[in-house]
């Protein structure tokens, strides 16, 4: 938060009150609300869905997008992106149709927000692979520790 206030001057807020709950990363500027986020850790199907459901709740009438920043530790990639991908269409208040992939990591579609179902936002889905080798976690371990590798 603290490189977003240096630069919106104190406009920023994590863990904010907005539309039936609170949202991980909230930014306002003079002109309303300009970044709506919700932070998950990848665990499965029900993660994501998660995340966009809080994201449809919070998101309100004159918002038009928000952004669920999905964070991986999983060794395959590959097969968390085409998990995601595959259950994107079959969440709550999908827009058929509208699923597009902007970057391999990088997800657009569109939902119905809950306060006015007939009121659709964008929600990008972006995903980054946190995933570390056990093997290199140990080393750094060590090497605090001041042992040799």
């Amino acid at each position: 938060m603290g490189s977003l206030n240096a630069v919106f001057q104190g406009a920023a807020g994590g863990e904010t009150f907005h539309g039936v709950g609170k949202v991980d990363i909230h930014l306002r500027v003079s002109r309303g609300e300009v970044f709506v986020a919700e932070l998950k850790f990848w665990e499965g199907p029900g993660s994501l869905r998660e995340a966009v459901d809080q994201l449809r709740g919070r998101l309100t009438w004159r918002e038009s997008y928000g952004v669920a920043l999905v964070l991986s530790r999983n060794a395959d990639f590959s097969l968390v992106l085409r998990s995601l991908r595959e259950t994107l269409p079959s969440l709550d208040g999908f827009g058929p149709g509208s699923l597009r992939e902007s970057a391999s990591n990088h997800f657009v579609t569109r939902f119905a927000i809950l306060s006015d179902p007939a009121r659709h936002a964008n929600i990008h889905v972006l995903v980054y692979n946190l995933f570390v080798p056990e093997h290199h976690i140990e080393k750094s371990r060590q090497r605090r520790r001041g042992k040799p590798s």
